[in-house]
């Protein structure tokens, strides 16, 4: 996660493609969200990316996840369930309280694309797609990648989107990359308990 303090990661949201591929989803003048991250899914057997989640319950935003090792079918590559396949009680707001029908979620399963790219694919979804990262079936490789969000220039930001960051100009400076990494590690924990080692040191530099 420390790796967003270097300029590479953040020249990721300027690529010419990952730019088409948000404009085509959220229209043009689309800003970043300050949520990021990077996933690692260890070359161990058992090891598994997020569990099966939604970005998101609001509308006008949208997520790209970009390979950084091949995503294979045995090292955890991204699956996903179309939005169209889901029934309504799939929620992206309470998908942890959600009471589903045996039926929906069979239907779901039924429809569960599995996505396997080589490194350096960028992959998107808006924040109502249903989505997790595999489990790890063989010890040849670990799978890592970096995700990022963004929301459409019509839509207000909620609190925790706050502030957006504009795609034209300088990249974020240092504090504000240290801020939203911070961030990242004390609320992403409920998807990586092993962050809790970190947990100090995020207090630490959201202090300042």
């Amino acid at each position: 996660m420390f790796a967003w303090v270097y300029d590479d990661f953040w020249a990721l949201t300027r690529i010419p493609d990952v730019a088409d591929l948000l404009a085509s989803q959220i229209g043009e003048g689309y800003s970043q969200i300050p949520h990021i991250w990077t996933h690692v899914v260890p070359a161990m057997v058992g090891s598994a990316g997020w569990v099966p989640h939604f970005d998101g319950p609001a509308e006008g935003r949208a997520s790209v996840w970009i390979a950084l090792t091949d995503a294979t079918l045995t090292n955890g590559c991204m699956h996903v369930v179309p939005r169209p396949h889901l029934a309504d009680s799939f929620r992206a707001d309470s998908l942890e309280t959600a009471q589903v029908a045996l039926i929906d979620a069979l239907r779901a399963l039924h429809r569960v694309r599995a996505l396997p790219v080589p490194r350096g694919t960028a992959l998107g979804w808006t924040f109502d797609v249903l989505h997790w990262g595999g489990a790890c079936l063989d010890v040849q490789s670990a799978r890592r990648a970096v995700s990022l969000e963004f929301i459409a220039a019509d839509r207000a930001p909620n609190a925790d989107e706050s502030p957006v960051i504009p795609l034209s100009g300088d990249f974020p400076p240092l504090p504000d990359r240290l801020r939203m990494i911070a961030t990242a590690v004390a609320g992403y924990e409920k998807f990586e308990p092993g962050l809790v080692r970190h947990r100090a040191v995020a207090k630490r530099l959201l202090s300042f």
